[in-house]
């Protein structure tokens, strides 16, 4: 999932439409998880069960990339500058540590 996430975060790099994605796995394990939620450039725009993402990913990992884009495209964000992401970025490596 959090694969997923990157490569999203990369493919709207790359479309000169930088977000800052992260998702949270809530559970006991993260390995399977019992809910995620996905942020973009800090606010939650859609989040789910980990049944669900499971039956995503058993489907092809493409659906569930797929549900994450459609979500980032739905949220109607504010367009950040090159530099205004490279900023939010370094704020989400520095919230992480």
């Amino acid at each position: 999932m959090r694969f997923t996430v990157q490569v999203l975060e990369e493919e709207l790099c790359d479309a000169d439409d930088p977000h800052v994605l992260q998702i949270k796995l809530l559970g006991d394990d993260s390995r399977e998880p019992s809910s995620w939620m996905l942020f973009a450039d800090g606010a939650c725009i859609v989040d789910g069960s980990g049944a669900f993402a499971r039956e995503c990913f058993c489907e092809g990992a493409e659906v569930f990339l797929d549900l994450c884009r459609d979500a980032v495209g739905a949220a109607e964000l504010r367009q950040w500058s090159q530099r205004e992401y490279e900023l939010l970025s370094a704020a989400r490596g520095v919230a992480g540590m």
